[in-house]
């Protein structure tokens, strides 16, 4: 019977096949534990579900993760601003909020809905596809006016 010997090439290129194969994630992402909330959506990770709550003065915003790996999920303190077409989605947060996706799968929070443009109604749910984010949107109404 013939022996054979493993190199250490061979060894650790199994290590790698066996530590980063099946990790929930599209291959070009790479693994993280904790994200920025618009890196985490542009990076696949999670999707985001928009619902306008008091007729566009907050927004309830369901996070979820699409993998099977533990992440959790800073929303920064400030604006952020998520693209929405030719219009852009901007809430406002007085403090940096984590959203902890280790035990879970989603999450909601509920922001205030700064800017222009207000989803006053409906949902509309945001996540990648190929090289940009897309929204499908559910009974969705919205507003522009001149003012915050």
């Amino acid at each position: 019977m013939e022996t054979k010997k493993l190199t250490l090439k061979s060894v650790l290129v199994i290590a790698f096949l066996l530590i980063f194969s099946g990790s929930g994630y599209s291959s070009t992402s790479p693994i993280k534990a904790e994200y920025e909330i618009k890196e985490a959506l542009e990076a696949g990770v999670i999707s985001l579900t928009f619902t306008g709550q008091n007729d566009g003065e907050d927004l309830e915003i369901k996070v979820e993760k699409l993998g099977s790996k533990p992440v959790k999920i800073n929303l920064m303190k400030g604006i952020t601003l998520f693209e929405f077409g030719d219009n852009q989605i901007s809430i406002y947060s007085d403090d940096t909020i984590q959203i902890d996706l280790t035990a879970v799968k989603s999450d909601i929070i509920t922001i205030k809905q700064t800017g222009n443009f207000r989803i006053i109604s409906g949902s509309a749910t945001a996540r990648k596809k190929g090289q940009g984010i897309q929204y499908q949107c559910n009974n969705f109404s919205t507003r522009i006016s001149a003012g915050n």
